[in-house]
């Protein structure tokens, strides 16, 4: 039953997440993506947008409130 129970939160949270993604511009997704899913270091992501490493992060930073504040009007908890 907790393992179902798990699978289907794991399944929620991720069309949430997918569902959240499409809500930003291209930039920002890729940026999330290539950090957060692909683990990339900042310098490289910095690089491939031609921004500092302080920017990249400042950006990273808006996101992950933007997603906070997403997850928590669609009542998702983690």
């Amino acid at each position: 039953d907790n393992s179902f129970d798990e699978h289907l939160s794991a399944k929620e949270l991720t069309a949430q997440l997918n569902a959240f993604l499409s809500t930003l511009p291209r930039d920002d997704r890729v940026l999330f993506l290539k950090r957060y899913w692909f683990s990339e270091p900042l310098t490289e992501i910095a690089k491939t947008f031609g921004i500092t490493e302080h920017n990249a992060s400042v950006r990273l930073s808006r996101i992950r409130g933007k997603l906070h504040q997403y997850l928590k009007s669609k009542e998702v908890s983690l």
